[in-house]
């Protein structure tokens, strides 16, 4: 693990302070727990304040599991089988892209269907965690129906709300209820959960960031 700069800068320029390895650490993961719940608090905002969207955009997602479901793809971590979730989120991505829209609207299916396989899985992908092959034609054509179908309501909540400002679609239909996340917390911080290599440069309050269980996390975008 390379070292990370410890300098964090004051507001009052050129003044700063050095924080030593483990707690420049223990600054880190807190700034990912803030995120965290950062991303909670826009997500209920949405489905509080505008249920029938929250909805639509859930039945989008749930079609696209419905779909992936009947696939080979996998959560589980092992060697050469796509993830399923990652195609979920690139799946629902796609719907926040403006170009994969306009040529929904333009009726460009064709241009469309390769504007997804591409989103689904990069070049990266291909040699080592490859997605694609596992997606019938008829599969496929069931996700670019859904997702056609899906551009016209993205469309619309991006017109009236600002939400996918801030997150995409994905991101925005994940929904964790608090005793979720905190039996999670507890379970990682009692060693019942088995935590990455990389955990051990982190306190113990925070092996819930580092454990190989399940991730129910979505990432806010860059």
């Amino acid at each position: 693990m390379n070292n990370i700069s410890g300098v964090i800068h004051h507001a009052a320029p050129p003044h700063t302070r050095v924080l030593p390895q483990e707690k420049l650490l223990e600054f880190l993961q807190i700034q990912k727990f803030d995120q965290l719940l950062a991303h909670q608090y826009c997500v209920r905002r949405f489905a509080l304040h505008y249920p029938d969207a929250f909805c639509e955009l859930r039945n989008i997602r749930s079609q696209i599991e419905a779909v992936l479901a009947e696939t080979p793809l996998s959560n589980e971590t092992r060697l050469f089988i796509g993830r399923r979730i990652t195609t979920t989120a690139r799946c629902m991505r796609a719907l926040g892209l403006r170009q994969a829209r306009a040529l929904v609207t333009a009726g460009e299916k064709t241009k469309f269907r390769q504007l997804l396989k591409n989103e689904i899985e990069t070049d990266q992908d291909k040699f080592f965690s490859p997605i694609l092959c596992y997606l019938s034609d008829i599969q496929l054509d069931m996700l670019i129906n859904i997702l056609g179908d899906g551009c016209a309501f993205v469309d619309r909540i991006q017109v009236e709300l600002n939400f996918l400002d801030y997150y995409d679609p994905f991101a925005l239909s994940d929904l964790v209820r608090g005793k979720s996340m905190l039996t999670h917390y507890l379970a990682a911080k009692s060693g019942e959960y088995s935590v990455r290599p990389e955990a051990k440069w982190v306190g113990r309050d925070n092996y819930w960031l580092n454990t190989n269980g399940t991730y129910f996390v979505s990432q806010a975008r860059p």
